[in-house]
């Protein structure tokens, strides 16, 4: 109204257009001071993200550097015939449990909590706490099935349960791996514990059976092994019967007499 008094020529029109082109280039400025706080806040929370990510995966990777040798092996398995000489090597897991437990909050949603949880039910699993490193895997896999250690984390939990004696269970976990994760490296493992677990049932004709799917996985050692295993049944499995009464023992058939041509008499 006051530029609309400083220039009485002016039309109403004039002045409308007038204001209405102030107002688009004040939604022009607010709209670019908004979109410049977005960009700031968005860079500031992913800086603060990477730097999260950076801690953890440090953090994780010390522990892991201090307590386990980077193998193959270490890696991926825990052994689960694997036995301790000396008290230290104990007392070395439990200091490794300690240490992951106190960062795993720390590691909440970053990419370094699968891999911190994997290693921490393998030092669980190492001292012969297998009901902490069931729940440990299962809290793994159930937090990050798709992650590359998901089909480990259950191969692991099996061991868990076979060494725990809980041998269906163990089955049904290494059934789980080479159902659903038939072409990764796990799915031979599996197969071949859930042929031990069968032979600690008693069942060998399942124990001997389950060895021919490992065939098909070319290349891998666990195929000797398994051929190492089919023998091994073999030899086992004549131990036993010669070891049973000679009444459990299965007899073979003995070829009985043809019935007598009747059109003979005719």
């Amino acid at each position: 109204l006051k530029d609309h008094h400083k220039n009485p020529e002016m039309t109403f029109s004039e002045f409308i257009n007038q204001m209405s082109e102030k107002r688009n280039f004040q939604y022009i400025l607010t709209g670019v001071i908004v979109l410049l706080l977005v960009i700031t806040v968005f860079f500031f929370f992913r800086n603060r993200s990477a730097k999260k990510e950076d801690l953890a995966w440090f953090k994780t990777g010390q522990i892991i550097k201090n307590y386990y040798k980077p193998t193959k092996s270490s890696m991926m398995f825990a052994d689960p015939n694997q036995t301790f000489e000396y008290a230290s090597d104990v007392d070395k897991y439990k200091d490794c449990i300690i240490n992951f437990r106190e960062i795993m909050p720390s590691l909440e949603k970053t990419t370094a909590e699968p891999v911190a949880l994997f290693y921490l039910g393998k030092s669980y699993f190492n001292i012969e706490e297998y009901k902490d490193a069931h729940e440990t895997f299962d809290l793994l896999y159930s937090k990050h099935p798709k992650h590359f250690l998901a089909p480990l984390a259950i191969l692991n939990d099996g061991f868990t349960l076979e060494n725990s004696k809980n041998y269906d269970d163990a089955i049904n976990r290494f059934k789980f791996v080479y159902d659903i994760f038939p072409d990764n490296i796990a799915a031979p493992y599996a197969l071949l514990h859930m042929s031990f677990c069968y032979e600690a049932l008693g069942d060998f004709e399942n124990a001997y059976s389950i060895l021919d799917k490992i065939e098909k996985y070319e290349g891998y050692e666990i195929n000797e092994l398994a051929q190492d295993r089919k023998r091994y049944l073999d030899i086992h499995k004549e131990l036993i019967l010669k070891q049973q009464p000679v009444s459990e023992q299965v007899q073979p058939e003995e070829d009985l007499p043809e019935p007598p041509d009747d059109t003979d008499g005719e």
